[in-house]
């Protein structure tokens, strides 16, 4: 936990914010040993990164004061994943967060187990719990990811310029193409079985263009974050 999140609803005061989640306080008291009047580093979600003061901390409580906000980072980065087994969805929501996507759109697809869709991951919202995992490890952003979930999907559906999808048998990998950071990437992931061809090829058929991470078969959520790194190592650095 490399930031502690904050939302507007524990605010108690101008630049004042209460909080009793168990686990930000036993991070708080175990793993950082803080104590009252030291600093902390904080993440008010959706705003921006600031660096915090503790004004009281009990047992079960935690009394923050947010000082000055610091340097953030924004990308615009969709991924398009096919429906996979929950531990697998989990951590792309996870660390996919973290390495800085900004929207989720999980979908059923030709090759993918049906009833993935009904998984308890996607009942009341449950899934934020690892989008908020993933923002407090990150060092550089503090917008919570938008999420979907769709049952039906078709290449048309999928609006903007840079889309990109993986493909094992494609010739290209992103240092072939130009990529504009500042305007959206669309990157559509596999379920476990990969994508059917058909599927690819309405893909491409749509604006899509097939990418190559290299020579390995790799996990569905190894993907991923080969990718967003991939993707990362790429895009200038305002930093």
């Amino acid at each position: 936990m490399n930031r502690i999140l904050i939302q507007e609803s524990h605010r108690i005061g101008p630049n004042i914010y209460r909080l009793t989640n168990p686990s930000v306080l036993e991070h708080i008291h175990q793993v950082l040993g803080k104590s009252m009047g030291e600093e902390l580093k904080c993440c008010l979600v959706n705003k921006g990164l600031f660096n915090g003061v503790i004004k009281d901390l009990k047992e079960s409580e935690l009394t923050v004061e947010l000082l000055d906000e610091v340097a953030s980072e924004t990308t615009n980065i969709e991924l398009f994943v096919g429906l996979s087994r929950p531990p697998t969805c989990q951590k792309i929501l996870e660390h996919g967060t973290t390495l800085g996507v900004s929207s989720f759109h999980f979908t059923r697809t030709k090759l993918g187990e049906k009833s993935f869709i009904d998984s308890k991951l996607f009942k009341e919202k449950r899934y934020e719990k690892y989008l908020k995992l993933g923002l407090s490890q990150s060092d550089g952003f503090f917008q919570l990811p938008d999420f979907k979930l769709s049952s039906h999907w078709a290449p048309t559906d999928i609006e903007g310029e840079q889309k990109f999808v993986l493909d094992p048998f494609s010739s290209k990998t992103f240092s072939d193409v130009k990529i504009n950071f500042k305007k959206k990437i669309t990157l559509a992931i596999g379920p476990e079985r990969g994508w059917h061809p058909q599927e690819v090829e309405e893909m491409v058929e749509h604006g899509f263009q097939g990418i190559n991470l290299g020579p390995s078969k790799l996990r569905v959520e190894l993907a991923t974050y080969c990718a967003l790194s991939q993707l990362e190592l790429l895009r200038p650095k305002t930093y």
